[in-house]
């Protein structure tokens, strides 16, 4: 399979996860009938799902609603369903239903969703949305069963730049307090 190949190289050769699925996106377009690509972060701590890329074919992606909350049962049922590593398919109603907080509200028409998951368990999850009018098939679902490890990998490398900046902000921050300090 020729475009999971390019699609592990370009999830591995951005580091920001944006630029990736921006490259992916246009990529998939041709095997898929697809609108939007959404990746997106689960926050277990703070109970919300995030959407921290987006990619849409071959035009400008509109980002929509970024951030869902959810309580701690839904959050329970996303990571349950993560592990299990499932693609589920249906109207975005219904994968709203089925998986709360999956799908941000302002996504409407067929979606193909699946959990993402990193060394250490379920990160976050993929959300392929079809233009209005049209629907994915077995195949499809097939076919974005098999991107989830790339984009699992992409998601926790993203995960992992973010906390080495948040880490480098932090030992800057202490630094330049103790220099203060010692006048």
């Amino acid at each position: 399979m020729n475009l999971l190949l390019h699609v592990w190289r370009e999830a591995c050769r951005h580091i920001e996860i944006s630029e990736s699925v921006e490259r992916i996106a246009p990529m998939l377009e041709r095997r898929l009938p697809l609108d939007r690509l959404l990746i997106r972060s689960l926050n277990v701590q703070r109970s919300y799902v995030e959407t921290v890329a987006c990619g849409a074919g071959g035009r400008a992606a509109e980002a929509g609603e970024s951030r869902t909350s959810c309580g701690a049962e839904a959050i329970g049922v996303l990571l349950a369903w993560c592990s299990q590593g499932e693609i589920v398919h249906g109207p975005a109603e219904t994968v709203r239903t089925q998986l709360p907080g999956a799908v941000p509200a302002d996504v409407a028409g067929d979606i193909l969703a699946g959990g993402l998951c990193g060394h250490e368990g379920p990160i976050g999850l993929a959300v392929f949305v079809a233009p209005a009018g049209r629907t994915f098939e077995a195949g499809h679902a097939a076919l974005a069963k098999a991107l989830l490890e790339p984009f699992g990998r992409a998601l926790e490398n993203d995960r992992r730049l973010q906390e080495m900046r948040r880490l480098r902000e932090a030992a800057e921050a202490d630094r330049r307090a103790l220099l203060t300090r010692l006048g």
